[in-house]
């Protein structure tokens, strides 16, 4: 079976949650012959063409000028570019797909940046989406204040081409509720863990315990809204300061836009919480997997203060490098971790704060200990071998269910290439969108100036 998985990112390795994802989920793909498996990576922010090849897996780049030329074909929704960029390097995928001259069987898309789309509605070939975390779904938890219009846009096109894949994989059970309530089909959703790797190098259980105050933990991801930094910050504030004075949390990630406050989330904190954040939390920026392994052991324990996350695959990560962790409910990995010694719960900034001042009352030769409990436990819920074998069943059920659509082409016309549609893209989406949305949309905008009137 000749597969093409089209991923946002890959190789270089972020360090990122989807690269890890599938890095665990193809180490053991590609162990059975009978899959041929080819990646495309590109999105509209990554676009450096060229080729290169992980585990005899060839890699194809999406190429910046396809990319640029793609968007001509777009000018009828260049009032939006950010709508414009991801639309184009979708079809700029599929373009480069077909120059392959595969003839595949199965395609594999992520949620994120529409790639899914010219699949789904082209319907030509079977394809599975996975859902890690949608462009529409973000901006419903993390809302960007003057384009409502668009984040409505990315998740009513997503909802509605999402019935039309021949298979929904995610590996959250809370991510089954947020698209169940928006599908027609909300069977069609599967739900499969992440898979682990168990041969991966993790520290060893005898390494020399760090004796040294203050306690240090660890958070990996983004310095974003949802990443929770706000709530960890609070939750850190609440504890005594004796207890303050005896931790240290390194935050290893990127700075991103804090939108609702138009300024970097690194310098609202910095703001905000000018005693905690860069004083006990440290951002350390984005590091390498060498760098984290590295890191791994000065740390006592890690933290997943998310107050939303599709599922985190840190928090894995963390048990499997022999860390106690504290997870938020919010986290989807929450669904599949118990409230151990080794797993501490939080739902709130104030259990959140509980459970770490409970981190700072262990011994730190117990906090090894529960880690290495923790790492057992997680390598066999996420054994690798059951997970993939889970995964080749629903390529098997999408190809051999498949039906082509004939109908979705004239239905997202709008949505293909096409250098003559002139269109104003205002007109082009108020004709393709649904009244009930506008109305909605419209509604919204006018009582947040309504209130801010009122406010002033």
């Amino acid at each position: 079976m000749k597969i093409l998985f089209i991923l946002p990112e890959f190789e270089p390795d972020t360090s990122g949650g989807i690269c890890a994802y599938y890095k665990n989920l193809l180490s053991e793909l590609i162990l059975d012959e009978h899959y041929e498996i080819i990646i495309i990576q590109g999105s509209a922010y990554d676009a450096n063409g060229g080729k290169s090849e992980w585990n005899g897996i060839d890699i194809h780049y999406l190429d910046y000028n396809s990319l640029q030329e793609k968007k001509q074909h777009f000018n009828h929704l260049n009032i939006f570019p950010e709508f414009q960029n991801h639309i184009a390097s979708a079809w700029a995928i599929f373009d480069l797909a077909y120059t392959l001259n595969i003839k595949f069987d199965l395609v594999i898309t992520t949620d994120w940046g529409l790639g899914f789309v010219p699949w789904i509605v082209k319907s030509e070939i079977p394809t599975i989406v996975h859902l890690h975390g949608s462009i529409g779904q973000i901006d419903f938890y993390e809302p960007r204040q003057g384009l409502e219009f668009w984040s409505n846009q990315y998740l009513q096109i997503e909802s509605d081409l999402f019935n039309y894949a021949s298979c929904l994989i995610t590996h959250s059970k809370q991510n089954i509720k947020f698209w169940s309530d928006r599908l027609v089909n909300e069977d069609c959703i599967k739900l499969i863990p992440p898979a682990f790797n168990s041969n991966v190098k993790i520290l060893n259980a005898s390494d020399k315990i760090n004796q040294e105050q203050p306690y240090i933990g660890l958070v990996l991801g983004r310095i974003q809204y949802w990443k929770g930094p706000i709530e960890l910050c609070e939750a850190v504030k609440l504890l005594p300061v004796t207890d303050q004075q005896r931790l240290k949390i390194y935050w290893a990630g990127r700075d991103t836009i804090y939108s609702e406050m138009n300024m970097s989330m690194n310098s609202y904190l910095l703001k905000t919480y000018p005693n905690i954040w860069d004083k006990i939390i440290i951002p350390i920026s984005n590091q390498t997997k060498e760098e984290i392994e590295n890191l791994y052991p000065k740390i006592d324990f890690a933290i997943v203060p998310s107050n939303w996350d599709m599922f985190n695959m840190s928090a894995v990560e963390h048990l499997l490098n022999h860390k106690p962790i504290i997870c938020s409910n919010a986290a989807g990995a929450s669904d599949f971790l118990f409230n151990t010694n080794s797993v501490l719960i939080s739902s709130d900034i104030q259990s959140l704060s509980l459970a770490i001042l409970k981190r700072l009352k262990t011994s730190k030769t117990e906090l090894k200990k529960l880690g290495q409990l923790g790492s057992d436990y997680v390598k066999n819920l996420f054994n690798e071998k059951l997970i993939t074998e889970a995964h080749k069943e629903s390529f098997t059920n999408a190809t051999n269910s498949f039906k082509a659509n004939t109908l979705l082409i004239n239905k997202y016309r709008w949505l293909l290439p096409n250098k003559k549609l002139k269109n104003n893209s205002k007109v082009v989406l108020l004709n393709n969108w649904g009244l009930k949305e506008i109305i909605k949309t419209a509604t919204n905008r006018l009582l947040k100036r309504l209130f801010k009137r009122i406010n002033a």
